[in-house]
């Protein structure tokens, strides 16, 4: 009876880190579109080159952040349930459970982490992508204006 609920218990444990883990990376799924939504939101506004290149400053490293703390959630979480499929390969007999290998015992994590790994990669890359629009767009604007005056000044 002792063991039975012991590796209730056990189970129950392993569900509850896997749980943790996929709500980790679903909190990066979240907070990655409100970051990027919000950044869209604000580029998509009138304001100064300035305060946008700011933003294209700022919004890149509050995801890279995001991914960073997501990443880590995954791997403690990972590390627990690793200890608690331990334990219940420690309560059955080794012929009905495996003990947990690495890469094989935790490719769903491994995906996980490499998809927060390539959105934030491509989204630092097309961020800098902008940034050298924009850059271009405000010397292109000033060059236009500068000759503006020049030709205005020669009427």
């Amino acid at each position: 009876m002792y063991e039975e609920n012991r590796y209730q218990l056990v189970v129950q444990q392993i569900r509850d880190h896997w749980d943790k883990i996929y709500e980790s990376f679903i909190l990066f799924l979240k907070l990655s579109i409100a970051i990027i939504g919000g950044f869209a939101w604000l580029i998509s506004k009138d304001l100064d080159n300035e305060v946008k290149r700011a933003l294209l400053d700022i919004v890149p490293w509050a995801l890279a952040l995001v991914g960073f703390s997501s990443s880590l959630l995954i791997i403690v979480y990972l590390r627990g349930k690793w200890i608690f499929r331990r334990l219940e390969y420690d309560i059955l007999a080794a012929d009905k459970v495996k003990l947990p290998h690495f890469p094989k015992s935790c490719l769903a994590e491994i995906v996980m982490i490499l998809t927060i790994i390539i959105g934030v990669t491509v989204f630092w890359v097309k961020v800098d992508e902008c940034k050298d629009k924009l850059y271009s767009l405000k010397t292109n604007v000033s060059s236009t204006i500068t000759s503006n005056q020049s030709t205005q000044g020669t009427n």
